[in-house]
């Protein structure tokens, strides 16, 4: 029921899947440009209109980097370990 009030919620969803979830919300398309990602659980309580939000917690939390090609494609992929 927290899509109802704006909310989504992950319980260690694979992040493809929860992409997708959250494409339901938005106009945006996100391209993972290393496999390795889409398997990647994500948790957490995220607002269907904050996309800033989930991808500072996908980088800060899962080292997944995230490029805005344009308003509507963002790519997403693993951080260089010397970035960390």
């Amino acid at each position: 029921l927290a899509w109802q009030q704006g909310m989504l919620v992950f319980n260690g969803e694979p992040l493809k899947q929860a992409l997708n979830e959250i494409s339901r919300y938005s106009d945006n398309t996100f391209l993972i440009l290393d496999p390795e990602l889409t398997t990647m659980k994500v948790s957490g309580v995220f607002k269907t209109n904050d996309l800033d939000n989930l991808l500072h917690s996908l980088q800060n939390n899962l080292a997944i980097n995230y490029k805005i090609v344009n308003n509507r494609t963002i790519e997403l992929s693993k951080a260089d370990k010397k970035n960390l």
